[in-house]
């Protein structure tokens, strides 16, 4: 395979192949650190779900007293949202790590590694219903909390509407049906659709 000629600066080409193995190395930790990230977040995502369990284990003992009533659905709310929040944070993180994953693809390809590795270790461009509707953007460990992070939030509605009179439900089914739209506009369109331009863009500096 023939590599690229190197590109014309004034440093030397051993300098340059010290930057870009150091630039390499560098995207590669960064994307390791990715997952450690993610567990991260999981720390503050499960003390909102006890909080909750809590708050309608009083709700229900009270003998549904309207005070505590407004109380469960605030904290319902602030659940449901945390843990969108948590799907769309874990759908940017996937962003970043298929950014990187790209540009680590370009540069094994560079220096003429890239037949080394596999296939499925490359960044492809979303396409497809089918592909967008599970959330491809996302690497595997992401796309399992983000699938998460919506059955949460789909399970903390289906307890808040079977513990709450039915005014309050609709509240909480909009507020939910709302979000999980939300996530899934964001990781089967918006994600996907600034993925497949960044590719464009590295293909197209890349034919310069």
């Amino acid at each position: 395979m023939t590599q690229k000629e190197p590109i014309k600066n004034p440093r030397t080409l051993k300098e340059q192949r010290s930057l870009i193995e150091t630039t390499y190395f560098l995207f590669v930790q960064s994307m390791d650190t990715h997952y450690s990230e993610i567990l991260k977040f999981l720390a503050i995502i499960i003390p909102t779900l006890t909080g909750f369990f809590y708050v309608l284990y009083l709700y229900e003992s009270s003998g549904l007293d309207p005070k505590i009533q407004m109380g469960f659905l605030f904290v319902a709310i602030v659940v449901i949202c945390v843990q969108a929040w948590g799907a769309v944070y874990a759908l940017a993180m996937s962003y970043r790590f298929r950014y990187l994953q790209a540009t680590v693809s370009r540069i094994e390809a560079d220096f003429g590694v890239d037949h080394y590795m596999p296939a499925s270790f490359k960044t492809r461009r979303i396409t497809g219903f089918r592909r967008r509707l599970f959330l491809d953007v996302a690497p595997a460990i992401l796309q399992v909390h983000v699938f998460f992070f919506i059955s949460t939030i789909v399970l903390i509605a289906v307890v808040s509407c079977l513990s709450t009179p039915r005014t309050l439900n609709v509240v909480i089914a909009a507020i939910s049906l709302l979000l999980v739209v939300l996530v899934l506009f964001m990781g089967g369109l918006y994600y996907p659709n600034k993925l497949n331009k960044m590719l464009d863009d590295l293909d197209q500096k890349g034919s310069n």
